[in-house]
């Protein structure tokens, strides 16, 4: 069985189970622990957080430089699971302004580990981007505080396995709010300030699995192929404002998780998840300028 959520909780397990990379807005006091790093967790107005300031120099060190890509505004959806984090190192390694969504506190640590340093020029917000009406609160902040967004990357999903006869419909909905639902109502949150800029990039996380249907997958495949399908609708509807939809497809993804779940499989054959994020954003930079509606395959070693 092939999974390839970035969310930390992400197992491959026969009942389905809710495994979001991303966001909840919350009246919490206290958005995160104490941390060697110092980051930067954003309150917002209507929903407050907690607030934790950090030094707001620009990012040291020497960067990576890829075409179009030096200073963009990029949000990460699910940007604290195993591909969100990597996502957002490869973005912020360039240069660029990171906003991670993000929900699970427990994800916060592997986080700070997968980042180093690198963590601190990352700014989290924390939502649930399955609720309708959360990635809006997100949008308008994101939008008041650095009046645009060039990129937008979808990572929030997670595996779940079951027959059709033995899924409740309940389980049904879940699947398809956590894998394309929360999609959809990104893109949708998003798409307005992109279409009025006359420019931007989308990307999605899809999967191998929603190309073809397997036996107690049909949850996942069916919710996979939907942000399959998503993509290729957005990207018809925005390529006139200039704005670029993709999405990728990877196999099974090289993480803590999915090793614990299938502790005899051959690990050099799954992608790794930072393989993944080197083409997420290599398909937001100018050298991909003309590929949209594209499902791009990323599926490891053969």
């Amino acid at each position: 069985m092939a999974t390839n959520s970035g969310s930390i909780l992400q197992n491959c397990v026969r009942s389905p189970r809710l495994n979001t990379g991303s966001i909840a807005f919350t009246r919490a006091t206290n958005v995160s622990r104490a941390s060697s790093l110092t980051r930067r967790v954003w309150s917002l107005p209507v929903l407050p957080v907690c607030s934790e300031h950090a030094s707001l120099l620009k990012p040291r060190g020497l960067r990576k430089r890829v075409a179009g890509l030096e200073g963009p505004v990029v949000v990460v959806t699910g940007g604290t699971g195993y591909l969100g984090s990597s996502v957002c190192k490869a973005f912020v390694e360039t240069g660029a302004t990171v906003v991670a969504v993000y929900l699970l506190e427990r994800e916060i640590p592997y986080f700070e580990k997968a980042l180093g340093p690198l963590g601190k020029d990352v700014t989290l917000l924390k939502a649930d981007v399955a609720q309708p009406g959360e990635m809006d609160r997100v949008v308008k902040e994101i939008l008041r505080r650095h009046k645009r967004i060039d990129v937008l990357v979808n990572t929030v999903g997670g595996y779940m396995a079951s027959s059709v006869e033995e899924t409740p419909a309940e389980e049904f909905d879940r699947a398809m709010a956590l894998n394309l639902k929360s999609a959809f109502l990104a893109c949708k949150a998003v798409a307005p300030a992109m279409r009025g800029a006359k420019r931007g990039t989308i990307v999605s996380v899809s999967g191998e699995a929603g190309l073809q249907g397997d036996a107690e997958s049909f949850l996942y495949s069916a919710s996979k192929a939907g942000v399959i399908r998503l993509t290729e609708s957005l990207a018809r509807e925005l390529k006139a404002a200039n704005v670029r939809v993709n999405c990728v497809l990877p196999r099974i993804m090289d993480t803590p998780s999915n090793r614990e779940a299938m502790p005899k499989a051959n690990f050099s054959k799954w992608v790794k998840t930072d393989q993944v994020a080197a083409v997420i954003r290599w398909l937001c930079s100018e050298e991909a300028a003309p590929i949209t509606g594209a499902a791009i395959p990323v599926y490891g070693s053969p």
